[in-house]
């Protein structure tokens, strides 16, 4: 399969935004969708629609595309940032600012808890240093399990995350989490290595890190995930 870009993410969300900012009724129903996977999911019958259109632009675009349970996730959370929608209903402009969900956190952590963002940044840590809970929050996340029919503790933790990040007013870029869950379980891991390198000031963390033999995502659970 064609290893995903960026751009392939971009298309999608926009067609997730034009539908969640144009529409009050399927953006509440996204939101009253969170927590379940598509399957589980009640009074989403347009999005299913959606979904197979996604499918056959792609398909004739030659572009790959996430499944659909992965797709269905980024909508439910995308559906609660209402910054973001209301800037793309008057701008048709998607946010682009933090590099991925590592560096929204980070941003946040600088807003809310200068002194713990300055102990992190430091030359020569102390390993004595209590873990904040911006720390906490990624290292959770990092450890999270995204399975292929769209569960584990992943989705959870990052819902946590999400709103976490919103409330400080903080801005997702949600073309590159899109793109991140969908290469949560390649064998490099490059999006945990991003999230980790942009949390912690690492310049690495805006260079793509993947692997030329890197595809796809196996379909096997992964466990002991180190960063």
């Amino acid at each position: 399969m064609t290893r995903p870009e960026l751009s392939d993410a971009e298309q999608i969300v926009r067609a997730l935004m034009e539908h969640c900012a144009g529409s009050t009724a399927q953006g509440a129903s996204l939101r009253r969708s969170q927590g379940r996977t598509l399957t589980e999911a009640k009074d989403v019958g347009w999005f299913r629609h959606l979904l197979a259109q996604i499918r056959r632009e792609a398909e004739r675009q030659g572009r790959p595309v996430p499944s659909d349970e992965t797709i269905f996730l980024i909508a439910t959370l995308l559906s609660g940032d209402r910054a973001a929608l209301r800037r793309f209903a008057e701008t048709e402009a998607l946010a682009g600012a933090p590099a991925n969900l590592g560096k929204s956190l980070d941003g946040v952590e600088y807003k809310f808890d200068p002194k713990a963002h300055e102990k992190k940044m430091e030359a020569k840590p102390n390993p004595q240093r209590r873990e904040s809970r911006f720390e906490r929050r990624l290292r959770l996340l990092l450890d999270a399990e995204l399975t292929w029919d769209g569960q584990g503790e992943l989705p959870f933790r990052l819902r946590q995350c999400v709103r976490f990040v919103i409330s400080g007013k903080g801005e997702i870029a949600w073309p590159q989490l899109l793109l991140d869950l969908w290469r949560w379980n390649w064998p490099s891991r490059p999006a945990r290595r991003e999230w980790a390198q942009a949390f912690y000031g690492d310049p690495r963390a805006l260079k793509p890190t993947l692997k030329t033999g890197d595809t796809e995502p196996p379909v096997e659970r992964e466990t002991d995930i180190e960063v």
